[in-house]
């Protein structure tokens, strides 16, 4: 039987003074070491009789890289590039169905026709082009969440026309970031994620950690009536005020099932990239009878793994999981399951849904192991005393009495654009007015957490570029601005972003 969730639901941007600093620098950037120096020969007296030669340049000795590591979850797309360094593949966005509900068909909005579209892998340093077409009725983009690309490579139509129907737009940029991310258009971005046009990116670490094996965990929901059709997009009051919660449960695609199983082979270790879509779901996860550790949140690993009994993945929000699988006995099962409120003697309390049922299948079972992990050391960005930015997230009703999602008082165009200095750093006070949440999530930048209400984060230090901010809460960031441009920042819930919710950053 398919899990149907009830629709039992839980605030934007702009102003500031920059400060500057020296010439811009990119932190993240790894240092293998320092290039030798050479000592000068000693001169020697030239012979005119001597006959010059140009000396043969000798090739440099090209390196064989190790095979990525096995990705389940969702299928890859295809690499049409015999470069390994180089990741070249065909993007189509196209009409298609979908199977959710037994014996209806839901219309769909796919990339090359699967959904989710296909998982793009790669290695950090890698060039990634792709060739996008648009054979939808509407305009659309493709937007790099979380990736630090060129501005004009960025998807948002700040920065980029709309594709049109019919036409086509070549990406090309390098990875420079180890982690997981996604793609989805920004034109419509509430209608055409929910649609079905998203997918999943995975760049790995020039030389990965040995799990034993990587999956892909993509959450999401979608509404839909009984015959299969998906609800119409109305933006009615509780959208406007929450969001669009779907009342079907999606795990990589498929609608979850109190059937769906996970066949695990006895002491495995493996890496599971969790990534939540959704439009407005804040997706809460457990695991039960296994192991497991958050190992990288949105901008890849994180100095400390740490543990915790429930781990929240805000729309946009993207966190790494070690799963080791060993039950005391063969015969023992687990779950993977996910939270939603549920009323309960007039009272809203979570309860778990089964994603998965995890068991021991019939491989003989690995011996125990760890997974080394690399060091990882966070840059000291510095931090104020007080902000060197301040936004404000607020919403009130607007001229029809709907609601309107505002950044400092405006909606998206109305702002007057935050401005930086290329190079600067900022500390950035994040002030939520209201008692919705807003996951805030800023283009082309990583940003550290620093604090919430005044008291140190605790689990949350890593790079991250979306970043949930709670009821009536001040978050405190750490960020550099290193690349040049426009850049949207705005909240990832969908529709308050579509309200207004949703400004700009010039970084020059």
């Amino acid at each position: 039987m398919k899990y149907v969730v009830s629709l039992i639901v839980s605030l934007g941007l702009v102003s500031a003074c920059a400060s500057s600093s020296d010439s811009p620098v990119d932190e993240f950037a790894s240092v293998d070491g320092v290039e030798p120096v050479d000592e000068p020969a000693p001169e020697r007296t030239p012979d005119p009789n001597e006959q010059k030669t140009e000396p043969e340049p000798v090739a440099e000795p090209e390196l064989e890289l190790a095979p990525l590591p096995e990705l389940l979850g969702v299928p890859l797309a295809e690499d049409l590039n015999d470069d390994p360094k180089i990741i070249e593949i065909n993007l189509t966005a196209q009409t298609s169905e979908h199977v959710f509900i037994e014996d209806t068909v839901t219309p769909m909005w796919t990339y090359n026709g699967q959904f989710p579209g296909p998982a793009i892998q790669a290695r950090v340093g890698d060039r990634l082009i792709v060739h996008f077409t648009n054979n939808l009725p509407d305009s659309t983009t493709v937007h790099w969440h979380g990736l630090r690309v060129p501005n004009e490579m960025d998807g948002a139509p700040l920065v980029q026309q709309p594709v049109q129907p019919g036409e086509t737009f070549t990406y090309d940029f390098k990875l420079k970031d180890a982690g997981s991310y996604w793609y989805h258009p920004h034109v419509q971005t509430h209608i055409q994620v929910e649609r079905g046009l998203y997918g999943p990116i995975v760049v790995h670490e020039a030389e990965p950690p040995a799990y034993d094996v990587e999956r892909i965990v993509f959450l999401d929901d979608i509404r839909l009536e009984m015959d299969g059709n998906r609800s119409p997009f109305n933006l009615t009051h509780p959208e406007r005020m929450h969001g669009r919660y779907g009342n079907v449960l999606l795990l990589n695609g498929k609608a979850v099932d109190e059937g769906d199983s996970l066949a695990l082979r006895h002491g495995v270790v493996e890496r599971w990239r969790v990534m939540n879509s959704a439009n407005a779901r804040t997706a809460q996860l457990d695991l039960m009878a296994a192991e497991w550790r958050v190992i990288a949140s949105d901008g890849g690993l994180v100095p400390e793994p740490f543990t915790t009994e429930l781990l929240q993945i805000a729309p946009g929000e993207r966190y790494d999981l070690e799963m080791r699988w060993n039950p005391e006995s063969a015969e023992d099962s687990g779950e993977l399951r996910y939270w939603v409120p549920v009323v309960e003697n007039e009272q809203v309390k979570l309860a778990p849904i089964v994603l998965q049922t995890l068991f021991s299948n019939d491989e003989e079972a690995l011996a125990a192991h760890d997974v080394e992990l690399p060091e990882v050391t966070l840059p000291e960005w510095p931090v104020e005393d007080m902000p060197t930015i301040t936004i404000e997230l607020d919403g009130k009703p607007g001229f029809n009495g709907q609601i309107q999602w505002m950044l400092n008082g405006k909606v998206y165009g109305q702002h007057i654009p935050i401005k930086v200095d290329l190079g600067s750093y900022h500390t950035i006070d994040i002030v939520n007015k209201q008692a919705q949440v807003h996951p805030m999530h800023i283009h082309g930048h990583f940003f550290q957490v620093i604090s919430r209400n005044g008291k140190p984060v605790v689990n949350e230090a890593g790079f991250k570029d979306t970043v949930m901010v709670g009821a009536k809460e001040t978050v405190r960031l750490s960020i550099l601005f290193d690349n040049p441009g426009q850049w949207m920042y705005h909240c990832h819930i969908l529709e308050h972003a579509k309200m207004g919710m949703m400004g700009v950053i010039e970084v020059y």
